[in-house]
């Protein structure tokens, strides 16, 4: 049986998989920049397909908007983002 996986849509709660760059002067005699994984839980604004830039709301305000957005470029995702529930 195949099981069919659902894509998610803008508004949807989502998990977002992705890398950052950590930074710390005080590690070494220069910068020191290593990938920091980073997984992201929120509202789907925009998938990045047009864009090239996920982002992901950790606070919906009703008619006012959105608040808390992180901004992901896509190649920086690990993996795709994960629909954890549909949107109202």
């Amino acid at each position: 049986m195949k099981v069919k996986v659902q894509k998610p849509r803008v508004g949807d709660v989502v998990r977002v998989h992705w890398l950052d760059a950590w930074f710390d002067v005080e590690l070494s005699a220069g910068p020191f920049v290593t990938e920091c994984p980073v997984v992201t839980v929120g509202f789907l604004l925009d998938d990045g397909l047009e864009s090239g830039i996920v982002r992901v709301a950790g606070e919906a305000l009703g008619p006012h908007g959105w608040r808390a957005v992180t901004h992901v470029p896509q190649a920086y995702l690990t993996r795709e983002p994960e629909l954890l529930a549909r949107g109202e």
